[in-house]
């Protein structure tokens, strides 16, 4: 509530907002209309920029391989693996605890075969799990995808996994 009266008053005092998160579209457009639904969106920690009118202007995925990998790997099989489209977010199995995280929004996943999907249209893939397995895998995943993917932490819980370049200054 805060924040968002912060947001306001700058708005109001004719300051261009542009809000950058790491969430997906989805998730956040209703902060943003409630801003006045102005400026530009960034979300998906970059991977996407959509326009006032909330259409997509810009979006950079990953290459389809390395979703099919990413999501197939059996040494990954024991964390919780989420993939973001432009449109949805796949996981093949629920965890209410990330669920909490969007409240508000009400976005939510939808559990399917991950195996199945065929990895195109896809702005990240998150892990969820415990951070020093994380940790461990990070480094992997940069040498496997080398000069494809870039990753980050945006909670000690969680490694996403985006295309080579993607960040919120990059999209800024």
């Amino acid at each position: 509530v805060y924040s968002l009266r912060v947001l306001a008053g700058l708005r109001e005092r004719g300051i261009a907002l542009i809000l950058a998160s790491g969430r997906h579209f989805q998730d956040v457009r209703g902060l943003h209309a409630q801003l006045g639904g102005e400026g530009y969106l960034i979300s998906s920690n970059g991977a996407a920029v959509n326009d006032r009118d909330l259409g997509l202007v810009h979006h950079c995925t990953l290459d389809p391989a390395c979703v099919t990998a990413l999501v197939n790997d059996p040494d990954f099989a024991d964390l919780h693996i989420n993939v973001y489209r432009t449109q949805d977010w796949l996981v093949a199995r629920p965890e209410p605890y990330l669920l909490g995280f969007h409240q508000e929004s009400g976005f939510a996943y939808q559990v399917v075969d991950l195996a199945g999907i065929d990895g195109t249209d896809v702005l990240k893939v998150f892990f969820y799990g415990d951070h020093r397995r994380l940790a461990a895998i990070e480094p992997v995943i940069r040498q496997r995808f080398e000069g494809l993917v870039s990753t980050t932490f945006s909670l000690p819980v969680t490694l996403e996994v985006m295309a080579k370049g993607v960040s919120k200054g990059a999209a800024l």
